[in-house]
């Protein structure tokens, strides 16, 4: 019975995300009958928070703490709407048990010693070989356990940019083998990319600051999406981001597909 609930909220809070934005404000953009814009009642409201609660303590029985992270920041995003203090108490909660849980498996990791065998290496995702030794398998714990990070940054992002891309730029300092470290890295591009654009969509002054810090490791397609969608939401703060690409494009040596971006660039 108790998983059985627990499932029945998971599943709500899919559809609760996209509500409850607007159902915790006084008022929300439909109308009724008369014309009149329809108020959402104290006690509605009271009702959607004691859910939040509700599900918070469910989700401590989930197996995984992988899963009980991902679910966790999911309704300290939502709880977030209604009650700041509350949810960065959640969230900092949730953030202390994704170091954990990376230190965990780091410190695991090391007992091993040495490098890891050809066929445990993290590539793209995905480890070679069909025999994982057991170094292997807790490779791939920690390579799932990294990807929730990017859940966790997405669901702070919408509320507290600075403190989304500082945890995202910090999730992963605390592998200690820098290798391994600078693979993780590596796959980081995309959704970087695709969070500093959620977070220009709350503050594009800092999506800009942010992105002239990822301009370092290079740059590529994924800064011009950036930059339209700065430009999008603040036109000075666009120019300014687009004139900090083209200086960095001045900078490199120039490539097949830095011609590629600096066209792409001067169209827009």
């Amino acid at each position: 019975m108790k998983n059985r609930k627990l499932f029945l909220s998971l599943l709500l809070i899919l559809f609760v995300q996209t509500a409850f934005s607007q159902t915790i404000e006084t008022k929300v953009e439909s109308k009724n009958d008369t014309g009149k814009e329809t108020e959402i009642s104290a006690e509605t409201k009271k009702q959607a928070i004691e859910f939040l609660r509700e599900t918070a303590g469910d989700v401590g029985s989930l197996r995984t703490l992988e899963n009980r992270i991902s679910f966790a920041a999911e309704v300290a995003g939502l709880m977030w709407f209604h009650d700041e203090r509350e949810a960065r108490a959640m969230m900092n909660s949730v953030i202390g048990d994704f170091k954990q849980l990376v230190l965990q498996y780091d410190s695991q990791l090391n007992a091993f010693g040495g490098e890891p065998e050809e066929n445990e290496r993290y590539y793209g995702g995905f480890l070679s070989g069909g025999n994982q030794s057991e170094r292997g398998k807790l490779m791939r714990k920690l390579m799932k356990a990294i990807a929730v990070r990017q859940q966790i940054a997405s669901s702070i992002a919408e509320h507290d940019p600075q403190l989304a891309y500082d945890f995202y730029e910090g999730g992963i300092q605390m592998i200690s083998n820098a290798k391994l470290r600078k693979q993780f890295e590596d796959q980081d591009g995309y959704f970087l990319a695709r969070l500093l654009k959620e977070i220009a969509e709350k503050d594009a002054g800092k999506a800009a600051d942010f992105g002239r810090k990822s301009l370092s490791k290079g740059i590529n397609y994924q800064h011009i999406e950036l930059l339209k969608k700065i430009w999008e939401k603040d036109a000075e703060k666009g120019a300014e981001f687009a004139e900090e690409m083209a200086k960095k494009l001045r900078e490199v040596k120039s490539e097949s597909e830095d011609y590629y971006t600096l066209g792409s660039v001067i169209s827009l």
